[in-house]
């Protein structure tokens, strides 16, 4: 059984927005985004996603719920699989997870597509790509054949053999591993992303006790705007003063953790980051969340 708390800081800490914005496009509509629903067919985007409540809807087909129920559906995956799979997108069970074994799999799509997986179940998993049951990018196309499958091998060997395959077909036609949750937008190859690492999140010390926690894919290059005050309003506002601490990362949810620890250690009045950027804020609920 999964421990309550375990389920209670992965839900805090998953960003619906950021979440449903992997697979959809979504545009800000008010305080809310909108985008067609993932879950039925539609013409006219049905779908509301609430940073402030954390939950998504559609008023169309009715289906609804938090970033867990939305895993639950997208995924094809059950509360335990949807809870874990969750905390290894946000980053935290990186390393517990790495050390599950199961088979790692790359199949051939139609339009010259490739789809790497990892199940513990390979073929129940296999039949769900068959029938358009499985991920988003073998339903957009879908499957041919099974390439190749290595059975009893680490979780972290998806992403290799996902890279090999970008490598040889083109990191276009390509999604598996971690890749199968970024827009893929860069002109970069996904190995030259990864050696230069330049993705992070930091912590300013502003003038007058403010504080600042930034996330850029160029963290160093974002780091110096602040200082030359180019900045976002806050920082321009109250002038950077020194760099407290930078954290290398693909994962804008470490932003967050950042930004919600900066409050708890100099109050929540006086820092701004990750979402909570206006300079009138009411205090984050997930202050209030038990430790």
């Amino acid at each position: 059984m999964i421990p309550e708390e375990f389920i209670t800081e992965v839900r805090t800490q998953a960003d619906i927005v950021a979440l449903i914005s992997s697979y959809a496009e979504l545009k800000k509509a008010g305080k809310d985004y909108k985008g067609l629903c993932l879950f039925h067919q539609e013409k006219t985007p049905s779908m509301t996603v609430s940073p402030e409540k954390q939950i998504f809807k559609c008023f169309g087909c009715g289906a609804g719920g938090d970033a867990v129920e939305f895993m639950k559906r997208i995924e094809r995956k059950n509360f335990p699989e949807a809870i874990y799979s969750l905390a290894l997108r946000i980053g935290l069970i990186e390393a517990e997870i790495s050390d599950t074994r199961g088979t790692v799999y790359a199949l051939k799509l139609q339009q010259d597509k490739y789809y790497i997986g990892f199940s513990q179940n390979f073929d129940k998993r296999i039949q769900a790509h068959q029938s358009g049951n499985g991920a988003v990018w073998t339903k957009k196309y879908p499957m041919i054949e099974v390439l190749e499958y290595f059975e009893d091998v680490p979780f972290d060997m998806e992403n290799e053999i996902t890279q090999k395959y970008m490598s040889q077909y083109g990191w276009r036609n390509v999604r598996g591993g971690n890749y199968i949750f970024r827009n893929l937008d860069y002109k970069e190859t996904p190995e030259a992303l990864h050696r230069k690492k330049k993705d992070g999140a930091y912590l300013l010390l502003l003038a007058e006790g403010k504080y600042y926690v930034g996330f850029n894919q160029d963290m160093e290059a974002d780091i110096q705007r602040q200082f030359q005050n180019k900045g976002l309003a806050w920082t321009k506002k109250y002038p950077a003063q020194r760099v407290i601490q930078k954290v290398k990362t693909l994962n804008i949810e470490t932003a967050m953790q950042l930004t919600l620890q900066a409050m708890k250690d100099y109050g929540w009045e006086n820092v701004r980051g990750y979402r909570w950027t206006a300079d009138v804020i009411q205090k984050p609920k997930e202050l209030d969340s038990p430790e």
